[in-house]
């Protein structure tokens, strides 16, 4: 399998909200912020550039370099938000394998890529390890049904058909880990530049070839006070798998 459809293994993918940037927070060139920290969108840009330069051009036909935009963004913002609410809950993170990721998804270890998403892999899975299931509403199970796929396509039945499988037992622990995702996005006071899509996909694995997600909104909206430079050239791209 080629490194760069390896990657899309990662069940991590962009959404579809928006958010904006306010007040002395609204820099235009900042991709987002986090705390006290920032993320300069030439940085989100850099480490794209260099994992797709790394690629054959074969292998970078299967990306759409926006959408990995987003995703190296989340990976950096949720690492960071994640990392202080650890440490306020004493919640211990590993330290991030870079050889052991790079060697499991081909990817370069030298890539700063591949360092961005074992620390995010890293901090995640110790978040996951401390969340505790959370019983489902109704409006957890709908969503959880809205999106889930099943090799890769729709569900051909209805949620009435199917209901009795979105329960405490499959959904219960993403729902846990969203509400400490949520609690530590709010602490972070995340704000992101709307020219990136800030809508995290938690996945939800609820079998072999069925799969899920729950959304995770990376902050709250509000009116831009600067109007947003202009996106860095895109290299053309012929979709993601």
């Amino acid at each position: 399998m080629p490194r760069a459809r390896r990657l899309t293994s990662i069940a991590v993918v962009a959404g579809l909200g928006l958010l904006t940037l306010t007040g002395c927070r609204s820099d235009p060139s900042v991709a987002a912020y986090a705390g006290s920290s920032s993320f300069p969108d030439t940085q989100v840009t850099g480490i794209v550039d260099e994992f797709l330069g790394s690629l054959s051009e074969e292998q970078r036909a299967t990306f759409e370099s926006v959408n990995l935009r987003d995703q190296v963004l989340h990976w950096m913002v949720l690492t960071e938000v994640v990392a202080d609410y650890a440490e306020a809950k004493e919640i211990e993170i590993p330290p991030a394998d870079v050889e052991g990721l790079a060697q499991q998804q081909g990817l370069s270890p030298d890539l700063e890529l591949t360092r961005v998403l074992a620390e995010y892999s890293a901090t995640l899975g110790a978040l996951q390890q401390a969340a505790k299931p959370v019983a489902p509403t109704e409006d957890d199970k709908r969503e959880a049904y809205e999106h889930t796929t099943l090799s890769n396509q729709p569900l051909s039945e209805s949620y009435d058909q199917v209901k009795q499988f979105f329960n405490e037992e499959s959904l219960g622990q993403s729902l846990g880990m969203r509400q400490m995702l949520d609690e530590a996005v709010t602490a972070g006071d995340v704000a992101v530049n709307p020219r990136y899509n800030a809508t995290y996909r938690l996945p939800v694995q609820l079998g072999q070839e069925a799969q899920s997600w729950f959304a995770v909104e990376l902050g709250e909206s509000a009116p831009v006070n600067d109007a947003p430079v202009e996106a860095p050239p895109a290299q053309e791209q012929n979709g993601q798998e």
